[in-house]
């Protein structure tokens, strides 16, 4: 595309008659929208992933639960136990913002009715991953 200068003007155009010094302003406009919006979009999948944690850990805690009251012993194991006894219906769950190794501590007692399960990046580091808890395990 050919660039020629405005004869009134000395702005540079292209063909169409649109200045090159738009066409950067623009570049520039979206490339700002996009540096300003980037940092929310990250927030949101770091909520969305929290949430998720948070909802496996539930449905962990539920299982520990019912172990619990069908086998009227403790819990100490891992979610692949809990799976196996028929209690839960994946074998593997993980912190979504962490690897495949962020596997969840849980704990039962039967005596106490005290269940923990508990974000294993959360243990690490509380402050970074504040969402990462069960308000209802200990």
């Amino acid at each position: 595309m050919p660039i020629k200068k405005n004869a009134l003007t000395g702005h540079l155009l292209d063909d169409k008659g649109i200045s090159v010094y738009k066409i950067i302003s623009i570049v520039g406009l979206l490339a700002l929208a996009f540096i300003l919006i980037l940092p929310q979009a990250m927030d949101i999948q770091r909520r969305e992933n929290a949430e998720q944690c948070v909802n496996n850990m539930r449905e962990i805690y539920d299982a520990v639960s019912r172990y619990m009251n069908e086998r009227d012993e403790h819990f100490s194991g891992d979610t692949q136990d809990l799976h196996r006894t028929g209690h839960l219906r994946r074998a593997i769950y993980v912190c979504p913002s962490g690897t495949p190794e962020s596997h969840y501590y849980i704990e039962g007692n039967k005596d106490t009715r005290e269940i923990i399960v508990r974000c294993p990046l959360h243990l690490e580091d509380p402050d970074e991953y504040p969402g990462h808890i069960l308000p209802d395990s200990n």
